[in-house]
């Protein structure tokens, strides 16, 4: 039958347990080897972590690992270990987590107080809309790649404050970035490149524009339509950003970069079978976008009703009567055109068609619009 001997450590005031005893000649049961210990700091502020475990793990010479002891940290963030084969060739590891992810000591050979520092890069997520810290909210931290891709790290969580505590594998070899979802719309967000340990901030977004797109003439919303967004360039080239769908109270929901710090955009819209821009917007909060600020209805002139699927053309209207050609446009099923030419409501424009009755082409009165 196997027998153990049970003692108090010297070195570390904790029940230590020999090995299997057989009653053999010659047995030893080591007690007081000299310690190792963690001094476990966090990453930044170097302040000592008391009450939290650590762990010392024996790498074994298949290279497994077994877990010898665990340990809570004292109020001066010390956890010691009385470890056997320490300085003998037998190898240790020390690791802990007192925050989101794991750290390590390294292998260890030789008794002795090791630094352990965790949450080497840490920072505090904001949300862009009111710069409250991004609470409870879900963020994927990502590792560069020599290509130049994002590859997925780690997923996390933000605690109440926003402040995220990491400690990436390869910090200080390959830059990391943390990606979340805007809370205006959804959308994904990556922070700068973090290529080393320290405190940093990251906004996550901005704090949004809300559009609502508006029949400028019946002065209701239009819902179920398509709105897309565009960087204005100093040079005045377009280029696409986003695209959203207006909800039931016509509203669309974007969160821009650089929207309300220098940048523009224009949004656009083809609500009534034709494209129509809007005018440069700089600032986030509420724009309205109103559309079919001209708006005429083709009548059958023996009916009465409006006459579907006629071909019209738009012209900007001239006093020598050579007006200038604008757009062409078809009448909806109840006869309407509903477009947006330039400059509406400050210039006079005409509608053309060929009638019916004696194939001729045939001139409207001045219409102006709404600017």
């Amino acid at each position: 039958m196997a027998y153990v001997l049970t003692a108090v450590s010297p070195t570390d005031g904790q029940e230590k347990i020999s090995g299997q005893l057989w009653g053999s000649p010659g047995q030893q049961f080591v007690l007081g080897n000299a310690a190792l210990a963690a001094q476990l700091q966090d990453g930044v502020s170097g302040a000592a972590l008391a009450g939290q475990w650590v762990e010392a793990w024996e790498k074994l010479t298949d290279g497994s690992q077994v877990l010898r002891a665990k340990r809570k940290t004292d109020t001066a963030g010390l956890a010691k270990f009385d470890l056997d084969g320490l300085g003998a060739g037998r190898v240790y590891l020390l690791k802990a987590q007192p925050y989101l992810q794991a750290v390590s000591s390294g292998e260890l050979t030789t008794a002795g107080t090791r630094p352990l520092k965790t949450g080497k890069l840490q920072v505090q997520m904001l949300d862009g809309r009111n710069g409250t810290p991004y609470a409870w909210s879900d963020v994927t931290l990502l590792e560069k790649q020599v290509d130049g891709s994002l590859k997925g790290s780690a997923s996390l969580r933000t605690d109440g404050t926003g402040l995220l505590k990491l400690d990436p594998t390869q910090l200080g070899v390959r830059p990391y970035v943390l990606r979340a979802l805007s809370k205006v719309d959804g959308k994904q967000k990556d922070s700068p490149e973090y290529a080393a340990g320290g405190s940093y901030a990251f906004t996550v977004g901005g704090a949004g524009l809300t559009v609502r797109l508006i029949d400028h003439v019946r002065d209701t919303w239009l819902s179920g339509q398509e709105v897309h967004a565009y960087e204005k360039a100093s040079d005045g080239t377009l280029t696409w950003r986003a695209v959203r769908t207006t909800d039931g109270n016509g509203l669309a929901l974007f969160d821009l970069d650089g929207l309300g710090s220098g940048k523009v955009y224009v949004l656009q819209a083809q609500p009534f079978g034709y494209s129509v821009k809007s005018d440069a917007v700089s600032a986030t909060g509420f724009s309205g976008f109103r559309v079919g600020k001209l708006q005429a209805q083709v009548l059958d002139g023996q009916t009465g009703q409006g006459k579907g699927g006629q071909t019209v053309t738009l012209k900007r209207w001239q006093a020598d009567g050579n007006h200038i050609w604008t757009m062409s446009a078809t009448t909806d099923a109840q006869g309407w055109v509903k477009l947006d030419p330039p400059d509406a409501g400050k210039v006079a424009y005409v509608l053309t068609a060929v009638s019916p009755t004696d194939g001729q082409e045939k001139i409207s009165g001045q219409l102006w619009g709404s600017p």
